[in-house]
């Protein structure tokens, strides 16, 4: 009777993982974002707060007018780094220490800011849990929608591929967008002449 339980629990353990490998192969198999027809997910509030509670980290929702009015309002004397990333990205989550790192060297001359592409069906199952497990420290927000109007949007030639970061200083007229993915020193290289613009 017990090699019985034990088999039935191993099968329906394996059909498990099953389904969750084949999740994240679909997730990670999307070489850009997502498509115009990417479904939206509301969150109540009191689900946003219980998910804070939970995980000690909240990842909010915006839209990409949200997004874009959230862009323009960064109006301190500050670099504002806007870095597109997706839990599914391998080279994302290999170079999110080295902005970590890099806002909490500079405090007051740097903010960043994580950019989840995730799917929002999957805020709560998969980005709320790797915030917290990864330890980061900087604002995360997920994109509700987000497609080729809004790519284009936020620069003209780019093709979707993430990683991607968005410098941003109004005062100083800085507005840089990269497609790439950075070493800790390529970042810093790259960011030099903008912390010494800052006072």
């Amino acid at each position: 009777m017990n090699i019985k339980i034990l088999l039935l629990s191993s099968l329906l353990l394996l059909i498990f993982n099953y389904n969750n490998d084949e999740s994240d192969k679909q997730d990670a198999s999307m070489v850009s974002m997502y498509s115009k027809d990417m479904p939206e997910q509301e969150i109540s509030e009191a689900e946003k707060q219980k998910l804070l509670e939970a995980t000690g980290k909240d990842v909010e929702a915006l839209s990409f007018m949200e997004f874009q009015n959230l862009i323009k309002s960064n109006d301190k004397d500050k670099l504002y780094i806007y870095n597109f990333w997706a839990t599914w990205c391998k080279p994302c989550v290999e170079e999110i220490p080295h902005f970590e790192s890099l806002a909490m060297t500079y405090p007051e001359k740097v903010k960043v800011i994580f950019v989840s592409l995730d799917n929002p069906a999957k805020i709560q199952e998969k980005v709320q849990p790797f915030v917290k497990e990864k330890g980061i420290t900087s604002e995360v927000i997920l994109l509700k929608n987000f497609g080729d109007e809004q790519i284009a949007a936020i620069n003209k030639d780019w093709d979707g591929a993430i990683p991607a970061s968005l410098f941003v200083n109004h005062q100083k007229g800085v507005n840089d967008f990269r497609q790439q993915s950075f070493t800790a020193e390529e970042l810093k290289t790259a960011l030099t002449p903008y912390l010494v613009m800052i006072d």
